[in-house]
């Protein structure tokens, strides 16, 4: 999506439509790829984030209007930082050895 961005601010239609297309094929197989059945809340949101993301990428393309894939860039960073988050493992508490008080 930045390459979008910064194709279109150096007026590289083309370019800037060829990387939107992928960006655009991303988001939508992250939201193919949902279970709803079994992600329950957090897949509903995800999904209604994703749709948001797709409309305003669409809006974004067809306007050729930056506001909006940067809106959509910090987004996506924020969804990424939080799945690193959760990737990482979970801080073990050290037991009491036995005996000890």
């Amino acid at each position: 999506l930045t390459i979008a961005r910064d194709r279109l601010l150096e007026k590289d239609v083309d370019a800037k439509c060829l990387a939107m297309s992928r960006v655009i094929d991303i988001v939508t197989e992250l939201q193919v790829v949902l279970d709803k059945d079994r992600g329950g809340d957090i897949a509903e949101r995800l999904d209604a984030l994703y749709t948001y993301m797709l409309q305003s990428l669409t809006m974004a393309n067809y306007h050729n209007d930056v506001l909006p894939m940067e809106e959509v860039i910090g987004l996506l960073q924020e969804l990424r930082d939080a799945w690193r988050t959760l990737a990482q493992p979970a801080m073990v508490t050290p037991t009491v050895a036995a005996g000890g008080s």
